[in-house]
């Protein structure tokens, strides 16, 4: 039996490893770019709820007489005496995109539009649901919707 002293690499095997290499590399390279994508859209979905958060407490820190049903189709907010103004009505709040049906008043600000609307004696009498929708100007994350009810404290 001859004996071969192997004493270098052949191209056929550097070729291989060279292969395997960039395949792990450039599965390190889309994995962190997934990872980027993920974390861009935690923080936009961080940024939506804090301004929903945000709106929410506005809208529940003014007293519940306050709310006023402006064109009687029971939306809501603050009237016209108070300088307390929460936001404008739909039409004039320059809203990129398509503003939700159910809504009547809204903010811009950054790169997010906040609508919302406040229902009189909704679920119950003697309550107000409030309802904020976050929706980003981009499509990185969808919007967000959170639902409150203010009860009635004479």
């Amino acid at each position: 039996m001859k004996n071969f002293n192997n004493h270098g690499v052949t191209l056929v095997e550097t070729v291989i490893a060279l292969a395997v290499l960039a395949f792990g590399i450039l599965s390190l390279m889309m994995l962190y770019t997934s990872g980027m994508r993920g974390n861009v859209k935690a923080q936009s979905v961080t940024k939506q709820s804090n301004r929903a958060a945000t709106q929410i407490e506005e809208i529940m820190a003014t007293r519940y007489n306050k709310l006023k049903d402006l064109n009687n189709d029971n939306s809501l907010i603050t009237d016209s005496n108070s300088n307390n103004k929460l936001g404008d009505e739909i039409g004039n709040c320059g809203a990129s995109n398509t503003p939700p049906p159910e809504v009547d008043y809204c903010t811009r600000n950054d790169s997010m539009q906040t609508f919302w609307s406040v229902v009189e004696h909704s679920p119950i009498r003697h309550t107000k649901k409030i309802q904020v929708i976050v929706r980003p100007d981009n499509n990185i994350a969808n919007e967000i919707v959170y639902e409150y009810v203010k009860p009635y404290h004479p």
